[in-house]
């Protein structure tokens, strides 16, 4: 127990001193400390030493059947919600900066989208309705939102974290998953790629 306890010590004791020097080195400008905005992570994901493997898509029968609730309280499946041509489905969270950025962006392109029978929803994660609509009006938005209150439609689908966005085909099956904000950023090349144009 002893041994156990001075081990310990030492480990802190390392740590502390491993602060201090690249705290010092910073203060020189020998090290440089960045900041990034990586998705916003479940902590489910959160497993030291862990291998990241995508969940398989669902089938376009599970996708469809998907509940989803709209701010008023009604609820719906997402099959009920779909585009003739696509339908994008984007996560967001008001706890993720590059949701911020993205929202406006997509409802930017939305109506271009639409013409072309694709629909585009916003899927609340795990948040309320009063949470979500205050940080729609603040960032100026005003798509079709709805809310995912227990995180089983986006689990449904196989995403992970957020943003996340998620495309399905004419059959309602999943076409693209797109996760991070570097892989939603690249969202209008991907629809290019399927003959759908966002600009």
């Amino acid at each position: 127990m002893r041994r156990h306890g001075l081990a310990l010590v030492l480990v802190v004791a390392t740590v502390a001193a491993a602060a201090a020097l690249v705290a010092a080195r910073a203060g020189r400008g020998e090290v440089e400390v960045r900041r990034t905005e990586p998705a916003v992570v479940l902590p489910s994901l959160v497993t030291p030493g862990a291998a990241y493997t995508r969940a398989p898509a669902p089938p376009a029968a599970v996708a469809a059947s998907l509940h989803v609730t709209g701010l008023g309280g009604d609820d719906t499946v997402l099959g009920s919600l779909r585009g003739r041509r696509a339908t994008v489905i984007a996560f967001w969270a008001s706890t993720c900066p590059p949701c911020a950025r993205e929202l406006p962006d997509l409802q930017a392109v939305a109506g271009r989208l639409e013409e072309q029978g694709v629909a585009v929803l916003l899927v609340n994660y795990r948040e309320d309705a009063g949470t979500a609509g205050s940080f729609l009006r603040g960032h100026g938005v005003r798509l079709s939102t709805w809310l995912d209150r227990d995180g089983s439609a986006h689990d449904g689908l196989g995403l992970e974290g957020v943003p996340t966005t998620a495309v399905l085909g004419p059959d309602g099956g999943v076409a693209l998953r797109l996760e991070g904000a570097a892989e939603v950023e690249a969202l209008p090349q991907r629809l290019a790629d399927m003959g759908i144009s966002a600009q």
